[in-house]
């Protein structure tokens, strides 16, 4: 899907109900939380993104709910339904916050913040349903950050669980880099279809005590309450096109022999999440997010002398598609030579 027809669906989206998409996470504003981890590249994040959907009850414990939270950095509900995104200094902390009613309680909202490597608040931007918030506040930083060091980031509350948000949570985004304002509204509508710089994507969208991130990073959630809720987002439209993907690489029909590269083309309307190969129906290596896509076949070790290659793609929206079958030979049976003149010790003259 181009860049412009999605930007223009933002009408759409607002002016007309939508489908409900998958699910969500129930925070209770007391306690819950998810934590996603504190490995190194999200330590002191600078520049960096969060968008998530959210659906708040009220504004949270003790009228502040935080949606994310780094210790440091924080994107949170308070005062008069306002959205602020809060960095903390040893200074004066900068601080970015929309005005009054940016937000509707008991009403599904996207919310966003894109936060710069600078001190400069203008620098950092805060979204509502794909459109840029109104500020009351732009309060620049004075100074350096304090560290955030090895602090659990967390969803739906602070580490110490100490300003829980009360509501819904579906489909949180984390970046190590600006989202422009027409990826924001990308992901509004194709949760997950935006891959460069990505840290982590949690779907919240099930149950249980870990929370999957599907971002290929293996920043899996450990959750605390925030039970499953089947009431999802109002993603317009839901994307329902699955992928189209085909092998590129050996061809049907091929013979094969030691380690071969296999590859595969795949492609989207809004973007391929995935690329899995399968030998055999069995998965062969791990999945590929990055084009062009390939895996490294070791074929020695092949238990069928005519085993079947398959390749299948999917998108943020769950589609998915299966490539044709091809059918490869191995052959790592080394040819046999014999010299059959002249005979073993024999004896050669000059003519």
């Amino acid at each position: 899907m181009k860049r412009l027809l999605l930007t223009a669906s933002l009408v759409g989206l607002l002016a007309a109900p939508a489908a409900h998409a998958g699910g969500s996470r129930n925070f209770d504003g007391v306690d819950d939380k998810i934590d996603v981890g504190s490995a190194t590249d999200i330590r002191n994040l600078k520049p960096g993104s969060f968008a998530a959907w959210i659906k708040a009850d009220t504004m949270g414990e003790g009228g502040v709910g935080r949606i994310f939270d780094k210790v440091r950095k924080q994107l949170q509900l308070r005062g008069t339904k306002r959205l602020r995104y809060e960095r903390e200094t040893s200074g004066t902390h900068l601080v970015v916050e929309s005005t009054d009613n940016a937000i509707r309680l008991g009403t599904w909202h996207f919310v966003a913040v894109a936060w710069a490597n600078s001190n400069t608040a203008s620098n950092t931007k805060l979204y509502v349903d794909g459109a840029e918030v109104s500020y009351a506040i732009r309060q620049n930083a004075s100074s350096t950050d304090d560290s955030d060091g090895s602090h659990q980031a967390c969803l739906g509350n602070t580490e110490g669980q100490t300003q829980s948000f009360d509501g819904l949570i579906a489909h949180a985004h984390l970046y190590n880099r600006l989202l422009t304002a027409a990826e924001i509204a990308q992901l509004m509508i194709a949760p997950g279809s935006i891959t460069t710089g990505l840290l982590g994507y949690w779907p919240l969208t099930g149950s249980g005590a870990v929370e999957p991130d599907l971002s290929g990073k293996g920043r899996h959630g450990t959750v605390t309450g925030a039970t499953e809720s089947p009431e999802g987002p109002p993603i317009s439209g839901g994307d329902t096109d699955p992928p189209t993907v085909s092998l590129t690489s050996p061809t049907n029909g091929a013979t094969v022999s030691g380690t071969i590269s296999v590859t595969a083309t795949a492609s989207d309307n809004v973007g391929v999440v995935g690329v899995q190969f399968k030998l055999d129906g069995v998965n062969l290596g791990a999945e590929d997010a990055t084009s062009p896509y390939s895996v490294t076949w070791d074929t020695t070790t092949a238990t069928s002398a005519s085993p079947v290659l398959t390749v299948t793609a999917r998108d943020a929206a769950g589609n998915s598609a299966t490539s044709a079958a091809i059918t490869v030979t191995v052959d790592n049976v080394p040819p046999q030579v014999t010299i059959t003149s002249p005979l073993n010790g024999a004896v050669i003259t000059a003519p």
